[in-house]
């Protein structure tokens, strides 16, 4: 099955959850940080709840995510009276990004950036790096190796906390330690700890998701 494909039919499993359409926990914590008024490029924006909660907030936000089936949803839940503040781009994250240098305040992730290896990353971050304005920030939200599910799932281990799961779905689990070696070259770290959650891993008894805010060096 092809990502798009899976991130389709995932899509269609959220919309019957009840936290689908809530901001996440994750972006009510480390909105202070964001300036006001922030340019803001959403990667995997999903559903859109957290780029309804940028937008009502003041934000002009860029929302992005492979599946255009999320983007639809998210696009009728905006509402028409604040459609002009955001823009939905259907891409692969994992490919160059279509945007000029120094764009954006702020590139925002909730769980898009832990789905590739080290390399990969690293030039993802490159990208990230290079449309941010001076001074622009980097805020995301990634796995951990601390989490339940890698005791669970058969996982064929591809890397150093790096595995494919039985579904062809690759994952990187990170450690703080594992975040800041990778930033580090391209941002100056304002945060990174291990207290991040979800409505969905709050459930499983998940509460140490790796937050990050990086300022661009």
């Amino acid at each position: 099955m092809g990502l798009t494909n899976y991130w389709n039919e995932q899509h269609q499993k959220y919309e019957k959850t009840n936290w689908i359409t809530k901001p996440s926990l994750f972006i009510q914590s480390v909105f202070s940080y964001f300036p006001p008024s922030a340019c803001v490029l959403e990667l995997a924006a999903g559903q859109g709840a957290d780029t309804k909660f940028m937008i009502k907030n003041g934000c002009n936000v860029v929302a992005v995510d492979i599946s255009q089936y999320a983007l639809d949803i998210a696009k009728s839940r905006i509402g028409e009276q604040n459609i002009h503040k955001v823009e939905f781009i259907a891409l692969d994250i994992a490919e160059k990004l279509p945007f000029e240098d120094e764009k954006f305040d702020v590139v925002y992730s909730h769980l898009g950036l832990h789905y590739f290896s080290d390399k990969k990353t690293i030039e993802i971050l490159k990208e990230i790096k290079r449309v941010l304005k001076v001074q622009g920030s980097l805020i995301m939200l990634v796995n951990t190796n601390q989490d339940i599910e890698l005791g669970k799932m058969k996982m064929k281990k591809i890397e150093d906390n790096y595995y494919e799961t039985e579904t062809g779905l690759k994952k990187k689990y990170f450690s703080t330690d594992e975040i800041k070696i990778l930033v580090e070259p391209f941002f100056e770290v304002v945060l990174l700890d291990n207290q991040g959650e979800t409505y969905k891993d709050r459930a499983v008894g998940n509460a140490n998701l790796i937050r990050l805010i990086g300022r661009k060096k």
